[in-house]
């Protein structure tokens, strides 16, 4: 018998940019994306900037609404949103997101989209065009091997995916037409008890990672702590949780099955491994590990009839649309 989803997830799947031989319009189309996903999922924005206003309100009307630059004061866009309360409830106080299209160069192949989050609000008094304003409070770095949204170095034809929850959960992966595999993929979620588990407080998990030629959700690259973001209990320090499973060590079996012609797709498990703040931050709800032998594209025959069924991409299996599949 499947397994239907924890959390019932709301999927935009499989879209086609707008234009395949522009990508500053793929960039553009992929940041709104984002943003939509989050609004949709409960978060609520603060303040932003399109490059020529930035105030405390949305200014993200639109895809045409995305301008990038490169850090200076060359006018850019940039979002700030916060958590909806379901997203925090495990005993934190706030916590705010900031996209910032801070694009490394101000070129026709845009890539760089950074994610920041922060516990304490971010100002919504003196804002500027040219860069967002500074938190105060605790907030993670960038992760430079995952923050290019659009993940070729030349344009090609691409697609997007999101998904999100009403508690705020929220992915967003791209992938070129035609590749069963991710080339970007972004996964905001948060646990609390009975619904993921975990302990402590800022429960919550970030992970991105970019490529412009491989998988990136693979066992290898989910279980490197320098993709994942976090705080720690109290949000005072910046730690990056590790991610675990028993199915990452079977390498193997052929095309993923065992003898009896069976994958094995187990949780995921995310835990701070430091020794004043260690901790279990609990399973990575609605995404599940594989073998890293199973190929791409392969479904879990169980859930033939489900609206949502599980897909492998990298060493991963997460929900898609049963209706809509396959993917182009």
């Amino acid at each position: 018998m499947g397994i239907n989803p924890i959390r019932t997830p709301t999927i935009d799947f499989d879209n086609a940019f707008s234009s395949q031989v522009d990508q500053v319009v793929q960039y553009q189309e992929a940041c709104f994306a984002l943003k939509t996903a989050l609004v949709n999922a409960g978060w609520t924005v603060k303040s932003s900037s399109n490059g020529t206003v930035a105030t405390a309100s949305d200014n993200w009307a639109s895809s045409a609404d995305i301008v990038f630059s490169s850090t200076g004061t060359n006018p850019r866009s940039w979002v700030i949103l916060a958590a909806p309360a379901a997203f925090i409830a495990a005993g934190a106080s706030a916590l705010e997101i900031l996209l910032d299209c801070n694009n490394a160069s101000a070129d026709t192949t845009p890539q760089q989209m950074q994610t920041i989050l922060a516990d304490t609000a971010y100002p919504t008094t003196g804002l500027s065009v040219n860069a967002p304003p500074a938190n105060a409070g605790n907030v993670t770095t960038a992760n430079t091997s995952g923050d290019d949204i659009i993940p070729w170095a030349s344009v090609v034809a691409g697609r997007w995916t999101s998904w999100y929850t009403s508690r705020g959960d929220v992915m967003f992966g791209v992938k070129p037409e035609g590749v069963l595999s991710w080339r970007h993929f972004w996964i905001l979620t948060s646990n609390e008890d009975g619904n993921g588990g975990g302990q402590g407080g800022h429960r919550w998990m970030f992970w991105s990672m970019s490529s412009t030629s491989a998988d990136v959700t693979t066992g290898a690259n989910m279980t490197t702590s320098a993709n994942w973001r976090a705080f720690d209990p109290t949000g005072a320090t910046d730690t990056a949780p590790e991610a675990s499973s028993a199915s990452w060590n079977i390498g193997s079996w052929t095309n993923g099955l065992n003898y009896q012609g069976v994958s094995l797709t187990l949780p995921i498990d995310l835990y701070a491994d430091v020794a004043t703040s260690g901790r279990y931050y609990g399973n990575l709800v609605d995404i599940y590990a594989v073998p890293t032998s199973l190929p791409n594209a392969e479904l879990d025959t169980t859930e033939n009839e489900q609206t949502y069924r599980r897909i492998c991409m990298g060493d991963i299996m997460h929900y898609v649309p049963r209706t809509e599949l396959p993917f182009a």
